[in-house]
């Protein structure tokens, strides 16, 4: 069945900026979600389930703006959803939904945005593999989602939750992370607790016995920053030192040693360690003097050192000293320096590098351009058809009445570089695209009475 769009009152203006705008990025799974200093969210990479947020469930290889708002003030990435929390206090999620992880009430996956609940004080958000958790701004913390191996801490019944719930009765929880079916808090006495899975150790008790709520880890009360990857842990305490235990098969506790550890040990002995990141089986950290370093897994050149080498022990990326914050994906990362220019490096299977596909890894930190995509009203007198959209090779324009003789004919990339340009005489024009690489691209027809622009994705 052909599939017609008609462009009535709204066209795109593309204003290409190539200027330092990320203000806070994180990585999922294998796509990106990423906020800017002007307050909206941009995202790319793979779109299975629709977690890039613009409707369609097409990867991008270009940052993409899904929604034009400008009040989003948190964000966090799972494998397959995201979790946002507006300057309103309200929590928003969409992507993955196959075990509730969103928090809906439901199990359907979401293309766009969605509001969870009717709740304003929502403060912090976790994302992970199929779950969720949040703490508001009480103090409570909320879980909800894939709960399989007790990661949720409600002691582990039901084994899916598919609204926001609350764990337990305290008040006092800060900091909240996870890895693959285990999970990870900081209280704000500064206490370390953790709950799920423990086959590798990652819950850090001595014991390789799951635990279905949260429970304490030692009795220090100094723990600043946490994160996990897959059956494994990283954090920081307020000495700057940097601590890890659980899974070490790929070096990713860096200890020098593949052995796993069921207790906190300290990495090395420096005391600078500011920022830290994990997801799958790759760490990275950043010190006090914005040095980017990683360490772990690197099949797909995601430690950002320009090999493919693992490495047992962290390793500075570069000689940059003006990092300031990373993040982990299951195989790339991104990071934003401080004046606000981004960077990725590693596998690039769904667009998540940001370079329009171009290449199937980058080894080495790639620049992201700051792409604004604008969206202003006009008085449409003309409108046209576009289809098939998505696209592949052929694509035929159908306008409604070509009443001027010189119609332009422009085809932009997210760029705003000019792929094709051409003069149209007729009502009907067909394309061939199959040269034209993956991504999202925008088609205006322009004359004297105006002109008119239409987004269309090529797969």
């Amino acid at each position: 069945m052909k599939k017609t769009c008609f462009l009535m009152l709204f066209i795109i203006i593309t204003k290409v900026h190539f200027s330092q705008c990320w203000n806070n990025v994180v990585a999922g799974g294998y796509h990106n979600l990423t906020l800017k200093t002007d307050a909206t969210i941009w995202t790319w990479g793979w779109n299975f389930y629709g977690q890039l947020g613009d409707g369609t469930t097409t990867s991008v290889g270009l940052p993409l703006k899904p929604v034009t708002a400008t009040n989003w003030q948190r964000i966090d990435a799972g494998s397959g959803h995201n979790l946002v929390i507006k300057t309103d206090g309200t929590l928003w999620a969409w992507g993955s939904n196959y075990l509730s992880e969103l928090g809906d009430g439901t199990s359907v996956n979401k293309g766009t945005p969605q509001q969870i609940g009717t709740a304003t004080n929502w403060a912090t958000i976790y994302a992970g593999d199929l779950y969720s958790m949040a703490i508001k701004t009480d103090g409570t913390l909320w879980t909800w989602g894939r709960n399989f191996d007790g990661e949720l801490g409600n002691g582990g019944s039901p084994s899916v939750v598919n609204v926001p719930t609350q764990i337990g009765t305290g008040s006092n929880w800060l900091k909240i992370g996870g890895g693959y079916k285990s999970s990870i808090a900081i209280k704000n006495d500064g206490t370390l607790w953790t709950w799920g899975n423990n086959a590798s150790g990652q819950l850090g008790d001595g014991t390789t016995i799951n635990t279905t709520t949260p429970a304490q880890i030692g009795t220090a009360t100094n723990w600043t920053e946490i994160d996990g990857g897959e059956g494994y842990n990283l954090a920081l305490k307020s000495d700057g030192t940097l601590w890890a235990w659980g899974s070490n098969t790929y070096g990713q506790l860096g200890d020098g040693t593949t052995i796993n550890k069921t207790t906190p040990i300290q990495i090395g002995t420096a005391t600078n360690w500011a920022k830290i990141s994990s997801r799958y089986r790759t760490s990275y950290a950043i010190k006090t003097d914005g040095t980017l370093w990683a360490w772990g897994f690197n099949s797909n050149g995601q430690m950002g050192d320009g090999t493919t080498v693992n490495k047992l022990t962290p390793t500075q990326i570069g000689t940059l000293n003006n990092y300031n914050s990373v993040s982990a994906g299951y195989i790339h990362a991104i990071a934003v320096k401080t004046d606000n220019t981004a960077v990725t490096f590693g596998s690039n299977n769904y667009g998540q590098i940001g370079n329009n596909f171009s290449g199937a890894e980058v080894s080495s930190p790639f620049t992201l351009g700051c792409v604004t995509v604008g969206i202003e009203e006009f008085t449409q007198t003309q409108a046209f058809e576009i289809y098939p959209n998505p696209t592949s090779g052929i694509v035929k324009i159908k306008l409604e009445l070509l009443n001027e003789a010189n119609t332009k004919l422009i085809i932009t990339n997210l760029f705003g570089e000019v792929v094709l340009s051409e003069i149209i005489t007729e009502n009907n024009t067909q394309l061939n695209v199959n040269d034209f690489k993956k991504g999202i691209y925008f088609v205006t027809l322009e004359n004297k009475g105006g002109k008119s622009t239409r987004k269309i994705i090529i797969e």
